[in-house]
């Protein structure tokens, strides 16, 4: 058939609504800033605080861990969370399959990674009316002038792991019970 119709747009980091940046709505940086700071954050900080130690000890990365800085915890626990995962998980070409003591996907410790991990990589955003505006509001403006375009009749939203679902799941606040 004739492709000469399809048009497909990839954007870049700069310019990608898929997930939240501040290099497309500058004003998540103050969002973010401000959640940083906030009495929530801080709490969520140090409710994780016996935990990271032991992850820290664990992983001979006891100075990392020992931050209380609530803008380092996604760093930290998103990418302990996508290294443990790549390391046990079958379709992830590694050797060996092994992670350290206490942190196997069958320990209590590696769900409060990928818990941690999940909420500063992505749940942060879902946590005030200003901060899913300007973290999902560029996604969502890209949705409705999709769905705006008369001559375009199909749009395709591709991600990998929680993108772009939870975006649009957050944004419409939509959880598991809900869905």
């Amino acid at each position: 058939e004739d492709a000469s119709n399809l048009k497909m747009i990839i954007p870049d980091v700069q310019r990608d609504s898929m997930m939240p940046s501040p290099k497309v709505c500058p004003r998540l940086k103050d969002a973010l800033r401000e959640f940083y700071e906030s009495p929530e954050a801080k709490e969520r900080v140090q409710q994780s605080s016996t935990e990271r130690a032991f992850i820290g000890l664990t992983t001979g990365r006891p100075e990392d861990f020992s931050t209380n800085n609530p803008s380092d915890m996604m760093t930290l626990f998103a990418s302990l969370f996508d290294c443990l995962s790549s390391h046990v998980c079958s379709t992830v070409d590694s050797e060996p399959k092994n992670v350290p003591l206490g942190l196997g996907i069958n320990s209590p410790l590696f769900k409060r990674v990928q818990e941690e991990g999940l909420y500063w990589l992505n749940n942060v955003y879902g946590t005030s009316e200003k901060m899913r505006k300007v973290a999902y509001g560029p996604l969502i403006k890209d949705v409705l002038d999709d769905l705006n375009t008369p001559e375009r009749r199909l749009s395709v939203y591709a991600g990998h792991d929680t993108g772009p679902v939870n975006p649009l799941a957050d944004t419409l606040r939509l959880t598991c019970r809900r869905i």
